[in-house]
């Protein structure tokens, strides 16, 4: 019975749900919360001098320039993720502080943002264990998981344009062992809308009429060769063109084609769509879709139209085109 009694205590004493155990997570709660707390408070210092400097918009690098000079032996980096008394913190967009793990040498991760686009970031992460190999590598948006996968590169795509997400990256290496990593912040690009909702100002004309309607386009192409309406534009920073388009009606051989020329060949020439027709007539559905081509290694000035095919047997074609836009 003593040894029982015995067990019991040293249980509740050493246990993992013990006495002890409990000690430890509520000194660890203590502790961040306190960090958190010495950050945000050097924030607000922050704010109220730049407040007396005629400021009023806070903005990442000037928490990044003044935070360790408020903090000694505070670290940031220019995306608000740092390390502070053993531990790893990030500053979210409402300049909020998030502690993280503890810092652990047996596992390290960092998560790079490479290439952020309109609708697409390019992640990259440099992690390791001492306990063996990295073999899965769970991507995460916003705090849901988007992949799970091998490989320690992976773009993100369809992602809504000028919005702001947070990413992280949990690790697992050979033994099992997990890490997450502080979550960078990222800001997609906007998209250049050439036609929004139907509006438009730099469309020319190419044997066609075009007439605003309810919030679209309408364009009406009567002529047996490539005609419609088109574009002169810089491509080179951008990597796809987008079209919001539906065709009620078309004759045999209609298609929608993206035409890239540059700009000094002749927009008429027999050669300017080949190879860049993206719904031929078996594609093409009168219901609304969106089209894309892929356009990254262009570079320079070019023409670009959305068209009807070349044919003797069509003749007529009617397009709503919604949106047309540009994508980095």
């Amino acid at each position: 019975m003593l040894l029982i009694l015995a067990g019991v205590a040293l249980n509740t004493v050493l246990g993992n749900n013990g006495i002890i155990a409990k000690a430890q997570i509520s000194k660890e709660k203590y502790t961040k919360e306190e960090i958190k707390e010495e950050i945000e408070i050097a924030i607000l210092d922050i704010i109220a001098e730049i407040k007396d400097d005629n400021i009023y918009n806070l903005k990442d690098d000037l928490i990044v320039e003044n935070l360790p000079n408020k903090i000694k032996g505070l670290f940031i980096k220019d995306d608000l993720t740092g390390e502070y008394k053993g531990y790893e913190y990030y500053i979210d967009e409402e300049y909020k502080v998030h502690i993280g793990n503890q810092i652990n040498e047996d596992m390290q991760v960092k998560v790079y943002a490479d290439d952020i686009g309109t609708s697409i970031c390019k992640i990259r992460v440099e992690a390791n264990s001492t306990e063996g190999e990295i073999v899965e590598y769970e991507y995460k948006v916003n705090g849901t998981s988007n992949v799970a996968i091998a490989e320690n590169e992976y773009t993100i795509q369809n992602l809504e344009p000028q919005t702001q997400y947070t990413i992280s990256v949990i690790i697992k290496d050979e033994k099992g062992n997990t890490k997450e990593s502080l979550p960078i912040r990222i800001k997609t690009k906007e998209r250049n809308y050439i036609i929004k909702n139907g509006t438009y100002s730099d469309v020319l004309e190419y044997l066609s009429t075009i007439s605003q309607e309810n919030g679209y386009l309408k364009v009406n192409i009567y002529y047996n060769r490539r005609a419609g309406f088109y574009f002169l534009y810089d491509l080179t920073e951008y990597r796809t063109i987008c079209i919001d388009i539906e065709v009620p009606s078309k004759d045999q051989g209609c298609m929608i084609g993206f035409g890239t020329k540059n700009v000094n060949e002749d927009l008429n020439n027999g050669e300017f769509f080949n190879n860049n027709v993206i719904a031929g007539e078996a594609d093409i559905q009168k219901e609304r879709d969106i089209y894309s081509l892929d356009v990254k290694n262009l570079k320079g000035q070019y023409k670009f139209a959305c068209v009807k095919n070349q044919n003797s047997s069509s003749k007529n074609v009617t397009l709503h085109v919604y949106n047309l836009w540009l994508e980095k």
